[in-house]
Parts: structure tokens; C-alpha cells; sequence
């Protein structure tokens, strides 16, 4: 089963907006559009971690620039084939395989009300999310606390790996626990007999017997990592080894990768093994990573993850990984945020299929802009550049990217920004060409 569409109705930049999504699917646009708010409208019927306290909105969540009374939002899967699915929900779901759902909430009834059912027009109140035992949103934030959560998963990582071992590596381990532990108490005994670490815990003793009469009978002792193995295994950590030597973890491009490798491995399932179904919703995973590393990410994430995967990003290189129909484009009109072409759609695919042009990192950049300058070549580039810098035109900061056809294809760039509702205009040479075989002469580049 896939999520098919989410229409938001009310909420926060949405007034009444339609996003269609793909089995993976790019969300995309500026700050402050709504690309989280997107996410949350999602989580609020998906995720389980969102608690009773958060499905109660604030009078903040309600569209601010009308007099807005009601939220809605809902959301249509399709194709539900799922066995275990079909048992648990099977009087919900439609013989085609669809289901819906939908969260309504009003300023003047704080109680907010759960729907479920096989069409929109068969919806029937539920009282509570009983539905997420069959599936449910799997969620990371932008704002990853990334050692905490690495310090967490490693323990749930060393566990699973327990549990998976066969008997001779138990046997086998077994052994090895057994020579650790002897090791450790040999440690720990060279380590109290260096000098200086037996007079300082003679020095610390001293001053607690001195304090009461009790301390005589437990001395304090410095040791490396305890006397036992499990307290050894409490404080193991991950180190990178590079040509045999340890190094600690450093930067956020590293912890970010080691954060999202735990995470999959931790909530991927298997297709064959599953209990219930997953959707995955990744926010901006291209966080401290260099442009060759956030497209490996992208397809890493895609590959790897057994089900839906929805991301939201600001990277040009994760874009550029993305077919043409599984990107929604965030856009603004009259202080409200849509999706342009309702989301994931064909239309946008087939109009760069007839241009064989395939997403570049230039192209996708174009797709983050408030206007597209549509010029010849690099030529022009250059020159609009320099003539912005001369007239104190900040192209970056008014969001305006020069984007060169390489020649006077104008049109198929048009209507793909058309359709992904991007601004444009252009600047043509305007050269004289004769026409073959005949007595007229025609300007190249107009449209």
C-alpha cells in the first residue's frame, strides 16, 4: 500500500491544497513554505509518537490570513494488498483497495474527530487511531540531536545482533567473554599498581576514613572499564579505524551518515516479515553532507528502505536523483502555499521526456528560485551577471537564477517551469536566419 494523496484544508500556510505522492517522493521549495507543516499534517494521522496533547492544534494552526474555523485534512491510500492489512481494516477498505482517512478539528470545539473508510463519501467517525496497528509514519527531524540518538541505537544495534547469533557463535563468544574478563581484571590491577594512580587512591581513602569509620571497609580503586563484561560492553563506543588505529567520530557529515545508517537499520523491515506497513519521512537528510554524498544518500535511502519514502530537502544534488513525477514543488500565491500541478505528476516527466533533457544540478537549482532568466548561453550568463553586479542587483538574495538553453530551445524549458509554477523570463539574440530554398529571413529565438 502507498499513501496516494494528502488535501489539507485550513492548516497553517495551507488553505485548501492537494499533494499527490509517488512510492519515493521529493518535497521542495523555499523556507517558511510549508514543507514541514506538510510533514506534520501527515504525522498528526500517521505517527505514533505524536502524543493526544499534540493532536489538540493551537489556534496558531489554523490559517492565519482568513478567518479561518476548521481544519481538515486527509489523506487516500491505494493499492492494499496486504494481508494483514485486509484482516485488520477489511470492512474499511474499498474492493479496489483504497482507504481514507481524515482529521477534522474546529476553533469553537477543541475535540478534535478521527475518520475512516472506503471513500470519502462512506467516512465514519472513529475514536481513536486503532488503524496504526496495521501502519504508521516512521519520522526523523531536521533537528537531530545526532550523538544522543547514535549513544541510544547502539545498544539496540549490539542487542538485535545477539539475539540473531547461532549456536557455535554463542559457543564461541562464550569463550571470548571468558578471556575478556580475565584480561579486564589483569588491566585493572597494572593499572592501581602504577605509582602515581596508587598514591592518589591512597590519598582519596585517607580523607574518607578520616570522615567516618564505614569508609575502612570500602576502598575506592581506579579501574578501565569495570571488572565484568557488561559493564565493559556499557561503555564501548563507536571509533572509525583508519589503517588500523582508532580515531574518534568528528563532524556532523560523519554523525549524520552513522545517524541515518542506524535509523534504517533499526525500522527497516523486510517485505516477507512484515507485521505492519511503514512509511518512511525523511526532513532535509542531506544535513552537513558535500554534493557527492548527499546524491549517494538519496539513492542509499530510496534503495534501501522497503516501502514509501518521503523526504523534504533543500539540495539541488538530492533533487537531481529524483524522477521529474515523484517531486512536489511548493509554491506561494495570494500568502497561501500549493503544490505546483498538485503534486507528483506525469505531465512534468513527459514534457522533459519529449525534450530528452534529464535534471541537471544547474536545472534543479532553477526549481528553488522566485525567477527563471531564460538566455542563450554562457555568454549571456556571464554578462547578466556582471551587469547585475554593476547595477547592484543581488541575484542571490532576490532568489533569481540565469539559466542558459544552450541555443533557442526556449519552449520545453517554459512549459516545465510553467508546470512547476516558477516565474520566467527570457532574452533572446534574436539573430536573422534565412529560410532554405526561399527569399525570406526569419529571427531565431522568437517564440
Amino acid at each position: 500500500m502507498k499513501i496516494s494523496y494528502l488535501q489539507i484544508k485550513g492548516f497553517r500556510n495551507f488553505k485548501n491544497a492537494k499533494f499527490n505522492f509517488n512510492n519515493h517522493t521529493a518535497i521542495m521549495g523555499f523556507n517558511d513554505i510549508g514543507k514541514t507543516n506538510l510533514i506534520y499534517a501527515l504525522r498528526l494521522l500517521l505517527d505514533k509518537n505524536i502524543s493526544e496533547a499534540d493532536m489538540e492544534l493551537e489556534e496558531s494552526d489554523f490559517f492565519v490570513f482568513e478567518d479561518t474555523q476548521d481544519i481538515e485534512i486527509l489523506i487516500k491510500f491505494d493499492n492494499i494488498t496486504e494481508d494483514f492489512v485486509l484482516a485488520k481494516l477489511k470492512e474499511r477498505i474499498s474492493d479496489d483497495g483504497d482507504l481514507f482517512l481524515k482529521y477534522t478539528i474546529s476553533k469553537n470545539n477543541p475535540n478534535y474527530q478521527l475518520y475512516i473508510g472506503s471513500s470519502e463519501e462512506t467516512l465514519e467517525e472513529i475514536e481513536s487511531k486503532y488503524y496504526l496497528r496495521a501502519f504508521n509514519l516512521k519520522y526523523v527531524s531536521s533537528s537531530r540531536n545526532l550523538s544522543s540518538f547514535i549513544k541510544k541505537e547502539k545498544k539496540y544495534l549490539l542487542e538485535k545482533a545477539k539475539e540473531a547469533r547461532s549456536d557455535a557463535e554463542e559457543t564461541s563468544d562464550t569463550l571470548i567473554v571468558g578471556r575478556v574478563e580475565t584480561a579486564l581484571s589483569d588491566l585493572n590491577t597494572n593499572v592501581r599498581d602504577i605509582s602515581y594512580v596508587k598514591n592518589a587512591t591512597n590519598q582519596i581513602n585517607e580523607e574518607l576514613n578520616k570522615l567516618s569509620y564505614r569508609n575502612e571497609m570500602q576502598n575506592l580503586a581506579f579501574d578501565m572499564a569495570g571488572d565484568d563484561i557488561n559493564s565493559l560492553l556499557q561503555k564501548i563506543d563507536l571509533s572509525v579505524s583508519v589503517q588500523d588505529k582508532l580515531l574518534a567520530i568528528g563532524g556532523d557529515g560523519k554523525l549524520n551518515q552513522i545517524f541515518l545508517a542506524l535509523w534504517t537499520n533499526k525500522y527497516n523491515v523486510d517485505l516477507d516479515d512484515l507485521t505492519e506497513v511503514p512509511f518512511y519521512c525523511i526532513e532535509e537528510p542531506e544535513a552537513h553532507l558535500h554534493p557527492h554524498q548527499q546524491r549517494k544518500l538519496s539513492e542509499y535511502l530510496a534503495s534501501t528502505l522497503n516501502n514509501q519514502v518521503i523526504i523534504t530537502t533543500h539540495s539541488p544534488q538530492i533533487i537531481s536523483e529524483f524522477k521529474p513525477n515523484s517531486i512536489i514543488k511548493l509554491y506561494e500565491k495570494e500568502n497561501a502555499s500549493f503544490a505546483a500541478n498538485n503534486g507528483c505528476s506525469n505531465e512534468v516527466e513527459d514534457e522533459l521526456f519529449k525534450f530528452a533533457h534529464r535534471l541537471d544540478i544547474i536545472s534543479t537549482e532553477a526549481f528553488y528560485s522566485n525567477l527563471v532568466f531564460l538566455v542563450e548561453g554562457q555568454s549571456e550568463i556571464l554578462f547578466y551577471k556582471a551587469l547585475a553586479k554593476a547595477i547592484d542587483v543581488d541575484l542571490d538574495r532576490l532568489n533569481i537564477s540565469i539559466l542558459m538553453v544552450n541555443g533557442i530551445g526556449f519552449k520545453p524549458y517554459i512549459r516545465v517551469l510553467e508546470l512547476l509554477q516558477i516565474p520566467w523570463i527570457m532574452r533572446t539574440d534574436n539573430d536573422i536566419f534565412k529560410i532554405p530554398r526561399q527569399n525570406k529571413y526569419r529571427y531565431a529565438g522568437i517564440l
